[in-house]
């Protein structure tokens, strides 16, 4: 431990003490967090900021400095993408995050990219919860929330491609203080419609309305909340924060009208409130004040109820949408975790191995767990939660209804099957009659269902679900379709059938082409100019193209060096971020038509496009004369009526009254999308309502664009992004919204810059006339370093005198925004914000962009690319320098507050000044922020913190020699009660702390020892009381643990601080998993237990992780793979000596088979490996040769089986086979014919010759009946057969003789007849020979005049092959006996 822990560790100590003994006294000090090791600590939080990482590119293995957080990705693809979208995360990438003990595990979610859902898992891979993949808003948090011991979990990422999240935060839970129920509706509390702000406290639970200003609570006139059937007016204490969006502090008194909520323990917050606009719900960490994350609310919505936890603090407040926010009131509920058996009542649903039912909790956010059968549950009592299952062929109900309440009772779901519904529809694409077969694939369970097609018509009964199409056609045509078929009703779906596509044609290069006309789409000519054969490079291959008539299309401008000319015609489509289309491509977030045609799927409008309508990738592109337009806050069409399929968003575009002009339904919707260098549009209309023209993301390409004598519409940051760009001429159109009571928010901004120069030169500030009453910004930041310049620009009195803004607190110091020349009507306009320094109001300060001889906006902000249409009219002098408004009031300037009065600092002023809806003390002209005391004014005195006006401290303080309770910044003599100071508990009563108390107090449940005003800490370990075992901790029954404890030398399961004997299963203690048998843990047990699911390996009442074998269990034995049972293995295991064959995890004794294991096959009889089985086996119709057990693929002979001898070749039997083989490759040759041996001549021979005897080393035999001959080498008992001939013999008129002979001489030929000759014969006895069949007379033995073979067709001798002839006269010896018979 470091000398800082001792110190603080001592002086705790030290306080504690004083307290006790009440001798001296301290005031309390600010406690900080502290640093980790590697190891989490309870009640502290910790970041792992992706935004923040630039110094980092690939992900994998990144562990953050506090070793709290370790990135692993398998497949080494995540990386840092940038400072807007943090990590970019692929399916399957692991964050793995160590946290302390029970805690919530937030996640900032882009509200871009791919990904589907974070899901949290604990060491055993259990899933504990899950969060969306994309936020409703950017940067939007949710959290899961884990209850257990130390541990790592870990975060895995689901998505269809590249995902991006910005952080993850660990909140560890401290410990947990007095909690109370509360229901608090200002009505009740209200005073003549006044409700005071300052802290309410229940228990050790504080709940703080913060008002504007010194402002108090009213009832605001036709703003009630009906809550549980009663009307309740609602309450506003002035304007809303001045950082509502985007609040990176605790707020603190007089900061506008929001509410804090610091829990004394882990619980469920409801708010009821009124607004036109969202709520939204920071989180903070109480000790630091760090902020863990924020959550949006829908629009509209009057209630809304998030979890929190001790040690947290969180402020509830609005969007930048509104100044205002009505609250009704507040209810807080503290958690009770009960365990809830689950069982499944089967009626008659058909079940699937993948099936699946959660409970999603209805109260918090749909947070929902797993249901498993014969397992018990965690849930939240008195919570409503709602079944859903995996699988919409079966319904789930506990009893009648969907929905339940928790309680510790049995939860018995039912389970049904949903009846088969009908689908039916055309077939489209292809003529009627090429559709052979149409099938549907259930994507759940893989079933299929085939259709009955008439004509161009079909139908289908099948269960309710998601299913893909298959055809089978005539012509090559396939199917993409797929359909989501509901149980209600008939669903109609149309399947079309593409069909293969003909071979494009040669394209000619054109200068000038037509749309329509030429080509009936923008894209289509796009692609027909990138493929143009021998178009020239550059500008010499410039394509026009003349735009004859309105188009609506989604266009992507690949091509380079084309000019669009518009003609005065429009280009539209309607994409809005928010929105789901059908026919959006999730890979690419483009328009893809057969996503159109199917209307299955959708995915949210690419935010990296904003849902762009015309999309420059082709560098030197020029438009003119043409409009486009993103129609999505201007109407909506038909074509976008067909493609929604669904929102995330609060308002409904397709509800039967909905005006989507309104401002209600403004969005990012972009209407010219750069994505390509040098670009100009010249005489061109730009229009939507935000993110009109610009690009996405953070990555600077360098692009420059020109844009001279257009109209660019918007509301809301419509010129945005990372480019360069000069606007010469150009009229800014802000675009208005009706004037009604929704449209409360007309403030917007022109620009949202990037690095990369924008310059306004010469234009004309203006509005579309529909709203009244706009007056907006230049533009604010996005991201550090912001650059924007206005020069000569009219405004019309359309701009706020402040001129410019923050999107993120802080950016603005770096930001580079700049004015001159500047006019509202015919008066000079120079701003007075923060944010654009008086330097940069210069004719010096934009000299860079005034185009002079030696000076030219090319160079600077160009590039030294100059644009076809390039020219303006601002020259250096052409209007006087700006005026400046007198200072007054309080400012912050150059790092200290100075007050003004009429332009000169003030110092006789003496009292409270408010700054940006803070109030400060102000004497002799500034703030001595170091100043902590209290002061006197007025008759009144306020507690001053650092120089600032404190309405919120609530705490016992030292004064004046005693501790006091402190509220609202004076003393609160009513109060009585316990109270947490400094990590302590002390005992108040009627304000003050009473050292003289002793004696227990119960509270909210939890018990409390108390001795002399203070908790008893010597209090520990199990304790029986009234019939319980109560778990204590330092004299506080421990209500978070859950787990073992030791007792008396016996262990015993503890759950929520109380023994529970009713329990038995596995518990985790540390790192290891023991056995609990009725509340004790059973060192006796050796057995496999069942356990959420899995069945485990418990060996001497531990978990044993290690064994691998086979187990029994209930008189079967079961296969366990490093602790569990492993119902998916099938194959051999090795107990003791002996393998056994396991079939889907159990010990199958019917098994008789061949198995493969590890790549060679055995032989497996009943259940067991048979090392002693030698012959053949028949598996899946072929006979394979098994020696030893083992299935010998190197055998090729003869093997036995049956009393018969097969043909094996490579330990399969050959069927095909017809020839001669040995036994175990030795020995005699047998003769095979079709794979089996026969008892040949050769064979006989064998038998013949054993015992036979000849004057040389060889004797041949020959037998006239099988026309064969067969030589042998060796000698008696010993021969051997070495060569095995057919032979033709003599015929029955003149037969070769039989008998015992000896060869005689030996010649190369002799004649025949009149014209033959036989080749090397040898002479058996007399005129009988050996010689070849009959040649004709050549000099060598080329002709056969007579081939006869294998019969009796000789004169006598015995014919052989011209070969087989010259073997014997090469290598027969004289006197070799010959036997004939």
């Amino acid at each position: 431990m470091g000398t800082s822990q001792k110190v603080k560790k001592f002086l705790a100590f030290l306080l504690t003490t004083v307290l006790t003994v009440g001798l001296l006294q301290f005031a309390p000090g600010v406690r900080t967090n502290v640093e980790a090791a590697n190891v989490p600590e309870a009640g502290h939080s910790y970041t792992l900021n992706f935004t923040t990482l630039s110094g980092v590119t690939k992900l994998n293995g990144y562990t953050s400095d506090d070793g709290i957080f370790k990135v692993v990705s398998d497949t080494d693809k995540a990386y840092w993408h940038d400072g807007q979208h943090g990590a970019a995360l692929y399916n399957g990438d692991k964050i793995e995050v160590k946290v302390a003990g029970n805690a919530d595990i937030q996640l900032g979610l882009c509200g871009y990219g791919n990904a589907t859902a974070f899901t949290v898992t604990d060491e055993a891979g259990k899933e504990i919860g899950s969060t969306s993949g994309k936020g409703t808003q950017d940067g939007a948090g949710e959290k899961v929330s884990y209850s257990g011991d130390a541990t790592t979990l870990t975060i895995t990422c689901s998505a269809n491609a590249e995902a991006y999240l910005h952080s993850v935060t660990v909140s560890n839970y401290a410990k947990e203080g007095k909690a109370e129920n509360f229901t608090m509706m200002l009505d009740n509390i209200a005073k003549k419609g006044v409700v005071a702000t300052g802290d309410y406290k229940y228990g050790d639970s504080v709940l703080t309305l913060v008002g504007q200003g010194s402002t108090q609570y009213t009832a605001k006139t036709g703003k009630t909340v009906k809550v549980n059937g009663k009307e309740y007016n609602s309450y506003t204490a002035g304007k809303r924060h001045a950082s509502s969006d985007n609040m990176s502090t605790i707020p603190q008194a007089g900061d506008g009208t929001l509410t804090k909520f610091t829990p004394a323990a882990k619980g469920m917050m409801t708010v009821y409130f009124n607004s036109v606009s969202s709520l939204r719900v920071y989180d903070f960490n109480s000790e630091d004040g760090s902020k863990v994350g924020s959550t949006l609310t829908e629009k509209g919505v009057t209630s809304y109820s998030f979890a929190v936890a001790p040690g947290h603090t969180y402020v509830m407040s609005t969007t930048s949408a509104t100044d205002n926010l009505f609250y009704a009131g507040y209810k807080y509920v503290v958690d009770k975790t009960v365990s809830v058996p689950v069982k499944f009542n089967n009626v008659n649903a058909n079940l699937y191995d993948s099936f699946e039912i959660k409970a999603v909790d209805t109260e918090l956010s749909n947070r929902s767990v797993k249901l498993v059968d014969g397992a018990n549950v965690n849930l939240l009592e008195g919570h409503t939660y709602r079944l859903s299952t995996n699988d919409t062929s079966v319904k789930a109900l506990v009893g009648d209804s969907y929905t339940f309440t928790a309680t510790a009772n049995t939860l018995v779901v039912s389970l049904y099957d949903v009846p088969d519904a009908t689908v039916k529809g055309t077939i489209t694409g292809t003529p009627a009659g090429t559709v052979k077969e149409l099938t549907f694939e259930n994507m759940f369970n893989g079933l299929k269902y085939t259709a009955t097609i008439t004509g161009n018509t079909y139908t289908c009964l099948l269960k309710p679900g998601e299913y893909k199409t298959q055809v089978e056609t005539t012509n090559g045509g396939v199917t993409s379709d797929r359909v989501s078929v509901k149980a209600e009703g008939t669903t109609v779906n149309e399947v079309y059938v593409e069909l293969p596509e003909k071979e494009a044609e040669a394209i000619p290069f054109k200068s000038e082409i037509s749309v329509p006309g030429d080509y009936d789409s923008l894209n289509e000519a796009s692609e027909a100019i990138l493929h143009m054969q021998n178009r020239p490079e550059g500008e010499a291959g410039r394509v026009t193209i003349n735009l004859t008539s309105d188009l609506s299309e989604q266009t992507v401008m690949n091509a380079p060096y084309v000019t669009l000319k518009g003609n005065g015609h429009t280009v539209s489509w309607y994409y809005g971020v928010g929105t789901l289309y059908y026919s959006v491509d999730p890979a690419t977030g483009l328009y893809n038509e057969v996503l159109a045609r199917d209307k299955y799927s959708y995915a949210e409008a690419n935010a990296n496009l904003w849902g762009g309508v015309f999309i420059v990738k082709g560098n030197n592109f020029i438009a003119e004369d043409t409009t486009f337009k993103n129609t999505y806050n201007y109407e909506l069409t038909e074509a976008e009526k067909t493609d929604i399929a669904g929102s995330t968003l609060s308002v409904n575009r397709l509800a039967p009254n909905a005006d989507v002009t309104k401002y209600a339904y403004k969005e990012r919707s972009n209407a010219f999308y750069i994505d390509a260098d040098n670009i100009e549009c010249y005489n061109c209309k730009i229009l939507s309502s935000q993110d009109t023209l610009g690009r996405n993301g953070s990555k600077n390409c360098n692009y420059h664009t020109y844009f001279n004598n257009c109209v660019i519409g918007g509301n809301v940051d419509y010129i945005c992004g990372e480019f360069s760009a000069v606007f010469d001429n150009c009229e800014l159109q802000w675009k208005t919204y009706k004037d009604d009571a929704s449209n409360n928010a007309k403030v917007g901004y022109i620009t949202a810059a990037k690095t990369s120069p924008y310059v306004f030169r010469n234009c004309n500030v203006t509005t579309d006339g529909v709203g009244t009453g706009v007056v907006g910004y230049y533009g604010r930041t996005w991201g550090a370093s912001s650059n924007s310049t206005f020069i000569q620009t009219q405004t019309n009195g359309l701009i706020n005198a402040e001129g410019w803004r923050e999107m993120s607190a802080g950016d603005g110091q770096t930001a580079v925004f700049k004015e001159y020349g500047n006019l509202s009507g015919e008066t000079p306009f120079v701003t007075n914000g923060k944010f654009c320094l008086a330097a940069n109001q210069t004719a010096e300060a934009v000299a860079d962009y005034i185009d002079t001889d030696a000076n030219s906006a090319i160079k600077t902000v160009l590039n030294g690319w100059k644009p076809v249409h390039y020219g303006n009219a601002v020259k250096p002098g052409d209007k006087d320098d700006p005026t400046v408004t007198p200072k007054s009031g309080l400012m912050y300037e150059n790092n200290h507050f100075v007050y003004y009065s009429d332009g000169e600092v003030n110092k006789e002023f003496k009292g409270l000044a408010e700054y940006e809806g803070e109030k400060y003390y102000v004497q002799n002209g500034t703030v001595d922020t170091k100043l902590t005391d209290v002061v006197y004014i007025d008759g009144t005195w306020y507690y001053i913190d650092k120089g600032r006006l404190n309405e919120e401290t609530r705490d016992v303080i030292y004064h004046c020699g005693g501790w006091y309770f402190v509220e609202n910044g004076t003393i609160d003599w009513t109060y009585t009660g316990v109270v947490e100071h400094c990590g302590g508990y002390f005992y108040v009563e009627k304000g003050q702390i009473n050292w003289d108390y002793t004696g227990a107090c119960k509270t909210d449940g939890v018990l409390y020892y108390i001795r002399k005003g203070s908790l008893d800490t010597n209090k520990n370990g199990l304790t029986y009381v009234d019939g319980t075992w109560f778990l204590l901790e330092k004299g506080k029954l421990k209500t978070d643990y859950t787990g073992l404890v030791q007792y008396e030398g016996r262990w015993y399961y503890v759950e929520n601080g109380i023994l529970n004997w009713n329990y038995t299963g596995l518990t985790k203690y540390y790192s290891t998993w023991y056995m609990v048998v009725d509340g004790q843990l059973d060192w006796k047990f050796n057995d496999v237990t069942y356990y959420f699911g899995t069945w485990y390996y418990v060996k001497n009442g531990v978990l044993d992780w290690n064994y691998t074998g086979l187990t029994q269990h209930c008189g079967t034995w079961y296969y366990v793979d490093h602790g569990r049972i492993n119902w998916d293995y099938t194959g051999l295991t090795k107990y003791y000596s002996t393998w056994y064959m396991v079939v889907n995890g159990q010990l199958d004794w019917n098994f008789t088979n061949l198995t493969k294991y590890y790549g060679t096959w055995y032989y497996v009889e009943n259940g067991k490996l048979n090392w002693n089985y030698t012959d053949l086996f028949q598996y899946f119709g072929t006979w394979y040769c098994i020696r030893g057990g083992v299935l010998d693929w190197n055998y090729t002979g003869l093997a036995y089986h049956a009393g018969s001898y097969y043909y094996i070749n490579h330990g399969v039997l050959d069927w095909n086979y017809s020839g001669s083989a040995q036994i175990d490759g030795k020995g005699r040759y047998y003769e095979v014919v079709n794979g089996v041996m026969v008892y040949s001549a050769l064979d006989k021979m064998r038998g013949l010759v054993r015992n036979e005897t000849s004057p040389t080393n060889y004797i041949i035999l020959v037998d006239r009946a099988a026309h064969r001959v067969g030589i042998f080498k060796g000698g008696k008992n010993n021969w051997q057969d070495v060569q095995y001939y057919k032979c033709c013999v003599g015929k029955p008129s003149t037969p070769t003789v039989s008998g015992t002979y000896y060869v005689g001489i030996k010649g190369k030929y002799f004649n025949t007849g009149s014209r033959g000759r036989c080749w090397y014969y040898t002479q058996i006895t007399g005129n009988y020979l050996f010689h070849s069949v009959i040649y004709d007379r050549q000099n060598t033995p080329k002709k056969i005049i007579d081939n006869a073979m294998d019969a009796a067709v000789s004169h006598g001798c015995v014919r052989l092959d011209v070969d087989h002839a010259k073997w014997i006269y090469d290598n027969i010896p004289k006197k070799t006996k010959v036997i004939i018979y």
